[in-house]
């Protein structure tokens, strides 16, 4: 597929297609070829290379330049979440075994009016297992920061099950943390207030996880 021309709009930044682009999927696999969408303030989405049936994959993802709050205007974005996106992401390996990594980083994002400085986040994936790195800032001071792996099945194909058996082994460690985040993950709660400070080991399965670490909360409130 040959792609002259794209323009996209995301808030006030749009981005045009720098060059024409090429996308092929056929019997040997998937390729892309020069999708570059630019704006005039620097804002930049660009992926291409090759993921073959067989053989070893290259493929790189690059985004500058995004508002978060205008890329999830496509599903809402219920808690008002905003910041400037950096992320990129390069895939080796192959099909069956892929091999990737990608970097993420979000400048002063907020969460329903509460802001940081930074989050910064790390993802590697290779031999089943997802691995990350992820801290929150602000004032200078880590706030809250997770590390460990899940693990997988994130082949580039159709498989049975893509969590495996008891997948997920997180090091959670909070100081000083405003509870609003709770809001993302628990709907019937709102206008959350307070700080965590703590350290927890979340292990198990997603239905069935467990908790081992000591966690205090302070001046805790919810609606």
């Amino acid at each position: 597929m040959r792609l002259d021309a794209l323009e996209l709009r995301f808030g006030s930044r749009e981005l045009a297609l720098r060059d024409t682009a090429r996308f092929a999927r056929d019997a040997t696999g998937f390729r892309a070829e020069d999708f570059s969408l630019v704006s005039s303030e620097g804002a930049l989405v660009e992926l291409g290379g090759v993921v073959p049936d067989t053989g070893q994959a290259r493929f790189d993802v690059a985004v500058r330049g995004i508002r978060l709050e205008n890329l999830l205007e496509l599903v809402g974005n219920p808690h008002d979440i905003r910041g400037g996106l950096t992320f990129g992401a390069t895939v080796r390996g192959t099909v069956g075994e892929p091999v990737w990594e990608a970097h993420l980083d979000v400048a002063e994002p907020s969460v329903s009016g509460v802001g940081y400085d930074a989050l910064a986040a790390d993802f590697g994936y290779a031999g089943r297992r997802l691995t990350i790195g992820a801290a929150i800032s602000s004032a200078g001071l880590e706030l809250g920061r997770v590390d460990g792996y899940v693990r997988a099945d994130l082949a580039l194909r159709e498989v049975e099950r893509r969590l495996l058996p008891d997948p997920l082994n997180l090091d959670v460690v909070v100081d000083s943390m405003p509870l609003n985040a709770i809001e993302l993950g628990v709907s019937t709660v709102r206008d959350v207030s307070g700080y965590a400070r703590g350290r927890v080991q979340i292990t198990g399965e997603p239905s069935a996880l467990r908790f081992d670490g000591d966690t205090q909360v302070h001046r805790a409130a919810m609606y």
